[in-house]
């Protein structure tokens, strides 16, 4: 990345008291910079971490110790991986997202999902009767076989 990019990420920034540098600039949904670097779009974050600390190992988190997602300071960025953010999340007193049968809108088990996904893979049923069985949608039963949903449940 260019210096040219270094003063695009700067011309979107607001400091705050904090340290806090705010991305001003468009944001996710969830609330992070995004930077259009040439043809590509990023997440001011990371750019400014490459910018001012190098370059991010391949499959790797930039977190922020300060829990601010907007934030592009390099000196509240750090590298980590998935369990590195995970662990920081759970320290910091994040709730972190609750899937499978444990989420309060599942109208499956486990075991029903590894039923489901046996019965599409013996090819006796299609995906639409197997949605009847269940009381669920064709579309949902062939995400659960593609492993869309219930990615961690195996067939048994």
């Amino acid at each position: 990345m260019h210096t040219s990019t270094e003063h695009k990420l700067l011309s979107y920034i607001s400091v705050k008291p904090n340290g806090c540098w705010e991305w001003m600039g468009s944001r996710t949904w969830d609330g992070y910079g995004r930077l259009r670097v040439g043809e590509k779009t990023y997440r001011a974050h990371r750019v400014s971490y490459e910018l001012f600390n190098g370059p991010i190992q391949e499959g790797m988190f930039i977190c922020h110790t300060c829990d601010n997602p907007s934030c592009v300071n390099p000196q509240h960025l750090f590298q980590g991986s998935n369990r590195d953010n995970i662990l920081d999340a759970i320290a910091k007193g994040h709730k972190l997202s609750v899937k499978g049968e444990n989420h309060g809108m599942s109208r499956l088990s486990s075991q029903q999902v590894s039923e489901i996904r046996n019965l599409y893979l013996s090819g006796v049923l299609s995906q639409a009767s197997i949605g009847l069985i269940y009381g669920i949608s064709q579309t949902h039963v062939g995400r659960i076989t593609r492993g869309e949903r219930w990615g961690l449940v195996n067939p048994r």
